[in-house]
């Protein structure tokens, strides 16, 4: 059983500038430096408009259970029988205890407060912020009493109350069986089986009907049955036709399950969870043609199809809500995104994999070889927003992509040389804008390098991004550059001892 908790307190605090000048340089690129506000020396220009604090606090438990049997028959056509049964439990909570806004209705100045720094510690050798920034937790703890301090919202700072539109506990429950066995019949392998699943959700939260808040409970269930069967056909030795056929699905994650949500209170933006999602589903088969040449030689093609439902896409919901800020408490609008199951999708294509080594170049060079894999595919899918249904090609799937690699290898010294290249393509799917965001083409060479001192210590080196190449981004609105992202040249260099 895996159990993980995390916390992240915070204290933000929003004041009114009416004096103090900020300025930031973009010159040279990517990197900036920041003229800080001086809050410290300036307290006069600051106006404090609410002060909001919390500690969001995350807990997650995993179970899994195995039992599986295995029978050998060692008959003419029946080589082995499996079967076994699977339990998984994962359970979610998040809260947001101490949670809290004031308002301040008389527009105090900084200057009326002992605001506080700081200390240097925390930001050293970061230029583009000073330790001369407010800290939100002084001005907390030197100036106000959580007893005392009623918020709008109806809590304290420091109070063991908590934002309960924003806590969730989702439990997902899936129990599956399986029976599989290996068969021979002359020439032909033959591995088929079936799997049955079966998933219970049930998540808890609140929801704020009419401005009245209340918990909520909702469940989910569903099964399927999931075959799938893999052929290999021996024409010779190291010649094969292999094909397979599948049924899988894809659970969504605990996170988009929770029925919680969070906003801004400045522009009224937030996200939720929907616990009625079900998996995305596939059915997909594949054909090929595998040749071993030589002990380090091999030549593949394959046919591949995918069929998708059940896709993931996000829509927006518009909710009247509780707002706090500096102008008091209202009923509002808010724009929350949240996932939803959309439509359908579908990919096709083939893949072509050659690797040997470079001994028909002689001796001398059977040390040296390479490795190439091409693939080419044509994708669509059904992507549905609150607006319109669009077909657009899969997410994250480039129509073309490959990858070339030179090595050396003679058991005491390797060395590779890697480029990867891949097709512009669309990611995660169009946002509730109607927006395709796609990432442009890009290609990366990467080098490793590994020398054996002795059996049990090597030396490492790690090259990525040898040309320093920068990750592109584009939006289908303006069709124009929407943002690049320079990850650099990284080297990692190490000893790695094994014993």
């Amino acid at each position: 059983m895996t159990t993980r908790v995390q916390s992240r307190p915070f204290t933000q605090i929003n004041a009114l500038a009416s004096g103090g000048t900020f300025s930031y340089d973009l010159s040279e690129g990517l990197g900036y430096s920041s003229s800080a506000a001086n809050f410290y020396n300036q307290a006069d220009a600051f106006t404090i408009a609410n002060v909001y604090q919390s500690d969001n606090t995350g807990k997650s438990d995993q179970l899994d259970t195995e039992l599986n049997f295995v029978g050998s028959y060692y008959s003419e056509y029946v080589n082995q029988i499996r079967f076994g049964v699977r339990y998984s439990q994962r359970d979610s909570e998040v809260s947001e205890p101490f949670f809290g806004m004031l308002n301040f209705s008389a527009s105090p100045l900084l200057s009326d407060f002992d605001i506080g720094v700081n200390e240097g510690f925390y930001f050293t050798n970061i230029p583009a912020l000073a330790s001369t920034l407010l800290n939100g937790q002084y001005l907390l703890d030197s100036n106000f009493d959580p007893a005392d301090t009623q918020f709008a919202s109806g809590l304290k700072i420091g109070s063991d109350d908590s934002n309960r539109l924003a806590e969730s506990s989702v439990g997902e429950d899936t129990t599956a069986f399986y029976v599989e066995g290996d068969f021979v019949y002359r020439n032909i392998d033959i591995n088929a089986g079936v799997r049955y699943v079966k998933t219970d959700v049930t998540a808890e939260g609140a929801a704020n009907v009419d401005g009245v808040v209340n918990g909520v409970s909702e469940r989910n269930s569903y099964h399927y049955f999931l075959p799938a069967i893999n052929i290999k056909y021996h024409f010779t030795d190291d010649l094969f036709l292999r094909g397979a056929y599948s049924k899988a699905l894809s659970r969504p994650s605990l996170a988009a399950l929770a029925p919680r949500e969070t906003f801004n209170f400045t522009t009224l933006e937030g996200s939720r969870g929907n616990p009625s999602l079900d998996p995305f589903r596939v059915d997909q088969y594949d054909i090929g043609v595998e040749w071993y040449f030589h002990e380090q030689g091999l030549i593949a093609l394959t046919y591949f199809n995918k069929d998708f439902s059940s896709l993931v896409g996000s829509e927006r919901v518009f909710l009247s809500r509780e707002v706090s800020n500096e102008t008091g408490t209202s009923m509002e609008e808010v724009e929350f995104t949240q996932p939803f199951n959309t439509g359908e999708g579908s990919v096709d294509g083939y893949e072509l994999t050659l690797q040997s080594s470079l001994y028909f170049l002689g001796e001398e060079f059977e040390n040296f070889g390479f490795t190439v894999n091409y693939t080419d595919l044509d994708s669509e899918a059904e992507l549905t927003t609150q607006n319109s249904t669009q077909a657009q090609p899969f997410p994250n799937l480039s129509p073309s992509s490959y990858n070339a690699s030179l090595y050396y290898d003679n058991g005491v010294f390797d060395a590779k040389l890697s480029y990867a290249w891949r097709d512009g393509f669309l990611q995660d799917g169009l946002d509730p804008e109607d927006n395709f965001p796609f990432q442009e083409d890009y290609g990366q060479l990467d080098m490793t390098m590994n020398y054996n001192i002795t059996s049990a210590i090597s030396l490492q080196m790690q090259v990525s991004n040898l040309t320093d190449e920068a990750l592109e981004y584009s939006s289908s609105v303006v069709d124009a550059l929407s943002s690049s992202i320079d990850t650099e040249r990284r080297v990692l260099v190490g000893v790695r001892y094994k014993y």
